[in-house]
């Protein structure tokens, strides 16, 4: 096992483990994060900036990145979560 928390294993195929792992839930979790702020604060902002298209996209990302998030966590596939997050916005508007 390399430092960055690859390896190889004997087949010739690399899997990865520990530290990467951990990087990716930081950066879903933080996305998602981004995301629920920008939810937060674009609305209040709307009648003064007049920036009506940035929060249904602000909404899909969020939704795409929670539901990645939680598909990593419960360890779905990823398609799956996609679906999910489309649907989720479908409900959402």
């Amino acid at each position: 096992m390399t430092g960055d928390g690859i390896r190889k294993r004997r087949d010739g195929e690399y899997e990865f483990r520990g530290k990467r792992q951990g990087f990716f839930y930081f950066r879903t979790s933080f996305f998602a994060a981004c995301g629920w702020i920008a939810l937060t604060i674009l609305p209040p902002l709307q009648p003064f900036f007049r920036f009506y298209i940035y929060l249904p996209i602000a909404n899909a990302l969020f939704i795409l990145f929670v539901g990645r998030a939680a598909s990593t966590v419960v360890g779905t596939s990823p398609i799956l979560s996609v679906f999910s997050s489309l649907g989720g916005l479908l409900l959402c508007h």
